[in-house]
């Protein structure tokens, strides 16, 4: 209900269940309009295309050499193996030595989780990501199955800010992440949400995706995760994409700061029951404490509750490789590498060009000469 603050009446900024899912487009809506406007996100595409070898589309002739020596690629793998190790990058000790022998065994824990979850790979692709964005940011999630944590890496332009206050995520009203799923594996997670739980219809922007495909013929064509396994074109889109051969459905898990109180007389009871995460509300205290999750599709909403995670924190980070003060993620230190690359590119096929026409000289013939004998002649 509105509430009167400063004499004039207050909307909660979260509305009730009945306009949620209209609300929740709309901050997507916000989010991908923030990132479209980073200098580094708005980029990354071109820049992946230049790590990935295309770096000569459109602009030289197809009869002219066409070499790429890739400085690019190089100093991603410099920058990667400079920043990652084989062996965690953290430790616990403890101040006091009657727990030093706890602290050890916790070590151990840790280094058989991170050799076990491939840890050190999931932050080498977070700082591929954040080499050729700007950002590259690190989910950490918890397997129902294998019944540990686990970490992913992300595209940053999957992870949609709502109200950001500041550069870290954490100082952000919300934050929306992105991703496609089959039908199959959310049908098993969700089986009481089958009406919410279909093929994307084509009218929403759907995920980049952690797998890139890119057209050769193009430095801008990308699909989602899944897109390579529908059938016939691999890089179509939209409506066209939802229609192959796989069917996919874009899931969103909406994280927010939701101040809301418990204004009854009683205890609620919050999270489904038997959880670990669910909990007793009394009266006048907050009914997210540890945050709120939606997991919703355009279709409708798969979960609306507490946060399952104690830490009360978005369970995402940030990594920024190269940051400035003006800049809402940071900046691909590949940026200014790209006319470097042409100029190494253009001056290596330029001297391949110019060998080639002083050994291979060009000849002209009398036409009446017969055809074999000029393709049997090599001026070489």
């Amino acid at each position: 209900m509105p509430t009167l603050f400063g004499g004039k009446e207050f909307v909660p900024p979260i509305p009730s269940a009945r306009s949620l899912l209209g609300w929740l487009q709309e901050q997507v809506t916000e989010g991908d309009r923030v990132n479209k406007a980073d200098p580094g996100l708005s980029q990354m595409d071109e820049i992946i295309s230049y790590v990935m070898g295309n770096q000569l589309v459109g602009k030289v002739p197809t009869y002219v050499r066409r070499v790429v020596l890739n400085q690019m690629k190089r100093a991603i793998k410099t920058h990667v193996s400079a920043l990652t190790d084989v062996e965690p990058l953290f430790g616990f000790k403890s101040l006091n030595p009657r727990f030093q022998d706890h602290a050890g065994i916790v070590n151990h824990y840790t280094t058989i989780w991170w050799t076990n979850t491939f840890a050190d790979l999931e932050l080498a692709h977070v700082i591929r990501y954040a080499l050729v964005g700007g950002a590259g940011d690190l989910f950490l999630g918890y397997d129902s199955l294998s019944q540990d944590s686990y970490c992913r890496a992300r595209d940053p332009r999957d992870t949609l800010a709502f109200r950001p206050e500041g550069r870290s995520i954490q100082e952000w009203e919300g934050v929306t992440l992105r991703e496609a799923h089959s039908i199959n594996k959310l049908l098993a997670e969700f089986p009481d949400r089958a009406y919410a739980i279909r093929p994307d219809s084509g009218k929403f922007p759907g995920p980049i995706g952690k797998f890139k495909l890119t057209s050769p013929g193009s430095s801008k064509s990308t699909t989602t995760t899944l897109d390579g396994l529908k059938g016939g074109n691999p890089l179509r889109g939209g409506a066209e994409a939802a229609e192959a051969g796989i069917p996919v459905c874009t899931v969103y898990r909406t994280f927010l700061t939701d101040r809301s109180l418990n204004v009854s007389t009683k205890a609620v009871l919050m999270g489904k029951p038997g959880t670990v995460y669910s909990y007793l509300v009394e009266p006048g205290k907050p009914l997210y404490p540890h945050k709120r999750l939606i997991n919703w599709t355009e279709h409708g909403t798969l979960y609306d509750g507490p946060s399952p995670f104690w830490h009360g924190l978005f369970p995402i980070t940030r990594l920024v490789i190269e940051p400035w003060p003006w800049l809402f993620t940071g900046m691909s230190p590949l940026r200014d590498l790209r006319p470097l690359q042409d100029a190494i590119n253009m001056t290596v096929n330029d001297l391949l060009q110019l060998l080639s026409q002083t050994i291979n000289r060009g000849s002209v013939w009398d036409k009446s000469v017969p055809e074999g004998l000029i393709k049997r002649h090599d001026p070489r």
